[in-house]
């Protein structure tokens, strides 16, 4: 698929996305929060979900963190099938500002796809608990992934679509950059170029679970009891290894409930700190469907 997102830390998280297209600028409002449960004690409001899945299905209501502006909204510029995605918003998560950008390569559908853009941010700011330091965002994420995974399995709407994700937190006010990503969508970070143009190599803050690469990958399906081989046309092995059964490239992903239990959703995690704020981050520039 090829297309490519940079996304550069500033005080406005400018997103500069090959035709992608910006959503409304203003503040977006939080409902009047409902009593307080028996176990949770904080007053401050969350972003959370509802199990069930499809359009409106994740709604806002009380946690420690706010959804403050929507960023960007939107999709790559050339739609193939359909099954590509991406979204980025800034929220704050215990009084700190934390910038949440989505990429989503879907297959076999769009569904999988379509219901993680929705509910991916919701369901990590929830899992927060109000701490946005790295380690707990990562922890966080991972809960959210298994979640989203469940919700596909147990959908009233049966469906096999699945998808890659791969999801970059910033906190600003640290300036901590964490990543989670089940899949093959990658992740880069670039620094920022130095006075006299000189630049540093580019650091992979992704890690791929594509079966055809990962050794440690193949071998963990074939303990969970999948089967690694490629496609056979007639009785000629053609195309990268896949996972059987559901025939699928990555050994990660969200949904895929054909592929049985040999599939994970866990993520792959990185929490990165910057030791030179006055450098700062440049967030990773993040491409669909790399091979």
């Amino acid at each position: 698929m090829g297309g490519a997102t940079s996304i550069e830390e500033s005080s406005k998280t400018e997103l500069m996305a090959t035709g992608a297209k910006s959503a409304t600028e203003t503040t977006v409002p939080m409902p009047s929060p409902p009593p307080s449960s028996p176990d949770r004690k904080d007053a401050e409001e969350d972003i959370v979900s509802s199990p069930n899945m499809g359009a409106g299905s994740f709604q806002a209501r009380r946690s420690s963190a706010t959804l403050l502006k929507k960023s960007l909204y939107g999709s790559h510029h050339k739609v193939v099938k359909g099954e590509d995605g991406l979204r980025v918003e800034r929220v704050t998560i215990g009084g700190e500002q934390v910038v949440m950008a989505i990429v989503v390569d879907g297959h076999h559908g769009h569904e999988a796809a379509a219901h993680v853009v929705a509910g991916l941010v919701e369901l990590v700011a929830e899992e927060a608990h109000g701490d946005a330091a790295g380690t707990a965002l990562c922890s966080a994420a991972g809960r959210a992934f298994e979640e989203l995974h469940r919700q596909l399995h147990n959908s009233p709407n049966p469906t096999n679509a699945g998808t890659t994700v791969t999801l970059c937190l910033l906190n600003e006010v640290r300036a901590e950059l964490s990543v989670c990503n089940v899949g093959d969508s990658s992740a880069y970070l670039f620094a920022k170029p130095g006075s006299n143009g000189s630049k540093s190599p580019s650091i992979e803050l992704t890690q791929s679970h594509r079966l055809e690469t990962s050794e440690s990958e193949r071998a963990r399906v074939r303990s969970m009891g999948g089967v690694v081989g490629q496609s056979m046309v007639g009785k000629t092995p053609v195309g990268p290894m896949r996972g059987y059964p559901g025939g699928v490239c990555c050994s990660r992903s969200l949904g895929d409930r054909d592929c049985g239990s040999w599939l994970s959703p866990v993520p792959s995690r990185q929490c990165t700190p910057s030791h030179r704020r006055k450098r700062c981050w440049w967030l990773p520039r993040m491409a669909f469907g790399i091979p």
